[in-house]
Parts: C-alpha cells; structure tokens; sequence
C-alpha cells in the first residue's frame, strides 16, 4: 500500500513538472519566431552618393566617435554631416561645390571636419534616417511587438495549463469554475506586474530617482503586489501552476534582457544598478526564481514562502534605499567592508516586520492561510525571524540573496506553524 502511494505522488510529481516544461516551451517558442532586433545603420548603396564622396565623411564620424569613447553615431550628428555633401542630382556641380576632407587637430586630439559654412550645400534631397533617436536603439513598434509576443506566449501557457487541469493531471479536485477562475487571475496579476514594471520605468525615464533606487522599488512592490493576489485564486492545489506562470513570464523577460533583447532594454536603465545588462541575469533573475521556487514547495498554505520572499523583498529593498541615504555618516558594521550600516539594518528589521506581518494577516484573514498561534505570539515570531535576518544580511557569509530567503524560511518553518 505505501509503495503504491509513493508510486502515485511520484506519477503526480513527473506530471506537473512536464506541464510546467510545455508551458516555459509554449512561451520560447512563441516568442522566438520572430526576435527583435537593433536597428542597422542606413547603407550608402541606395542613398544617390558617390561612394568616394561619403568616405571621408564616414572616416571624420568614426574618428570623431571612437576618440570619445561612443560607438556608434546619433542620427542628428550623421543627418549634420551629410546635408553638407549635394545628393547625385547635383553631382555636375561637385567640383565647384565641394571641397575635400581636411582634418584639424583640437586640443582634445579629436579629429573633425573643417567645412566652412559658405560651401554648405542645402539640397532638398538630403537622405531620411531612421525615425529613432539613436541608430540600434528599439523602436516603440519592436517594444509593442514583443510584448505582444510575450502575451502570447503566456495565452498559450495558460491554455495548456487549463486543459491539463481540465483531465485532471493538476489534481482531481479541479472543477470547471475554478479552472477559469485561475485562469482569469493568471491573466490580470500578469497585468499588473506589466502596469508596476512600466509605472517604475516611467519614474525613472522623468528622471524622479536613479536606477538603483529604480531596481530597489521593483525589488519591494513585486512580492507583496502578487502575494495579494493569492487569496483570489481557486483553493486546488494545482492552482500554484497557474500563479507560476507569472514569475515563469517575468524571468523570461529578465532573461531576454540579460541576453541584449532590444526590446527590453528600458528594463535593464531601470534594475541595473552600472546599466550593464550582465546584472540582470544575478540579483533581479534569482529573486524570481526564488519566488517560482518557494511557489512551487509552499504556495499560499504554509508559512515558509510568504515568510522568505516579504523579508527578502521589503528587508533587502528598504535597507539599501534607506542605508544609502541617512547611513553613510553613520556606524558601519566592521564586518561588512564598510558598505552597510546599522541604519540599513534597523530598516531591514522593521520594513520585513511590517511587510511579512501584513502579508500573513491578510492570507489568514481571507481563509487562504491558517495558524494554531495566537496573534501576539505570532506577532513575537515574526519579529524575532526579521531581526535575525537583517543580521545575516550583514554577515560576510555567502550571497544574501540565499541566505536571507533561506534562514526566513527555515525559521518560519520552525516557529510558525
């Protein structure tokens, strides 16, 4: 009988993992048909220019351009350089109107071209450049095209999800309104992840705070945002599978932005703290894996997941917005390299207190979380388990993007009940 039962949890296991795989597969492969890409310089083939006429402008730009550390030319400086040459219409005139390249050294050692104003040549026929500001930079059509794409994908894993529930292989218990039900939320928090991840992109394009500060706030908002949700979905078990396909949705986007997607780039001005795309695939894609992670071994029904991802979220988050503002005259851990300070610490205490206790209290209150403690004593603990972890946050052991997720869920493991 129990090698029977192993055999059935076993079977049930390998089943949900499979429909998790068709749904990460609906979403790549959606998604991959058509990728997204930077936009490419304008060729001189079809532009009406004499090819020798336009090398040494090419030559002043790219000279121009490297010596200041800038790769690639704007469009306003590339349009500037060549309404100074006549288009082929007028190419009878060249040897009135046209006077060779002639650079001059600057101070700065930075070569430019030398023209003077009155062999300016203006020509109605001056060659159109891209609409984008910068050459290789995402249009607003290639943005809107992979979010359409990404939307697509997850439709798609969201119908596979629903027909798996709906032979039963996400659990017997699943009926057809809480298949809909479940499928519904999936939609609408995705919703609202995308609307929070543009309302803090926007902040920060107005220039209302850095990107630090930008990747901070998106660290705090998206556990609380989508653990409130929790309530509203169905109480079958398989109804993680389906909360699942919003981290799931959310890391295939941080990744395509950590790979160099064109499309996601105002993602990554936003959470990385140098700009540097590399970042986005450390802190930001372990926090979502993390959240599928805990989804997955704890969902709604017990305290370790809600417990490890509020600390981690508001403790982390407010530390550091906190700590940089009003500690950095003030007491520094020694065993920290000087970087954190006992103001970011007391933040990280009292924000994951405040955070976690909410989080719980609004769980317990809609059914969707239970708990043998009285409220005072569950308050107690609570606070114990987000002091304890501000401290490891400040131990020189590890990455504490494990290690205060990881102590938060062992200890609530431990003490809550």
């Amino acid at each position: 009988m129990i090698i029977k039962s192993a055999r059935s949890t076993t079977s049930s296991l390998v089943i949900r993992l499979l429909a998790l795989l068709y749904c990460l597969a609906a979403i790549c492969l959606t998604s991959a048909f058509s990728g997204t890409r930077a936009t490419p310089p304008p060729s001189y083939n079809n532009t009406g220019f004499d090819g020798d006429i336009l090398r040494p402008l090419e030559h002043a730009i790219k000279k121009k351009r490297s010596s200041a550390g800038v790769l690639q030319a704007t469009q306003e400086e590339l349009h500037g350089e060549l309404e100074r040459v006549p288009s082929s219409s007028s190419s009878s005139s060249l040897s009135s109107s046209y006077k060779p390249y002639r650079p001059v050294n600057n101070d700065d050692d930075i070569n430019q071209d030398n023209y003077d104003q009155q062999d300016r040549v203006k020509d109605n026929n001056v060659v159109t450049l891209s609409s984008s500001n910068d050459i290789g930079a995402p249009t607003s059509a290639s943005r809107w095209k992979r979010r359409k794409e990404i939307a697509m994908g997850l439709a798609v894993s969201i119908a596979i999800t629903a027909g798996a529930a709906k032979v039963g292989w996400l659990g017997a218990d699943y009926t057809n309104e809480m298949i809909a039900r479940d499928a519904t939320m999936t939609g609408l928090t995705s919703v609202l992840a995308v609307i929070m991840n543009r309302s803090i992109t926007m902040g920060y394009e107005a220039g209302k705070y850095d990107s630090k500060t930008g990747r901070k706030l998106t660290h705090i908002l998206s556990a609380p945002l989508f653990i409130g949700t929790w309530p509203f979905f169905s109480g079958a078990s398989g109804a993680r599978m389906f909360a699942s396909l919003v981290t799931l949705t959310n890391g295939y986007r941080l990744y395509l932005a950590g790979t160099g997607d064109a499309a996601e780039s105002s993602m990554v001005k936003t959470i990385s703290r140098s700009g540097d795309k590399s970042e986005v695939l450390g802190g930001p894609f372990i926090y979502v894996c993390l959240f599928q992670l805990f989804i997955f071994a704890f969902w709604r029904n017990t305290f370790p997941g809600v417990v490890a991802m509020t600390t981690m979220a508001a403790g982390d988050g407010m530390a550091d917005i906190v700590g940089r503002r009003y500690g950095k005259n003030g007491y520094k851990w020694p065993f920290s390299d000087g970087q954190k300070s006992l103001v970011g610490t007391v933040a990280f205490a009292v924000s994951a207190f405040a955070l976690t206790l909410g989080m719980v209290s609004w769980l317990i209150a809609t059914g969707a979380l239970s708990s043998s403690l009285t409220f005072d004593i569950m308050l107690e603990r609570i606070l114990a388990i987000s002091c304890i972890c501000a401290l490891v946050e400040v131990l020189p052991v590890g990455d504490d993007n494990y290690t205060v997720p990881g102590s938060a869920a062992l200890l609530s493991a431990l003490w809550l009940r």
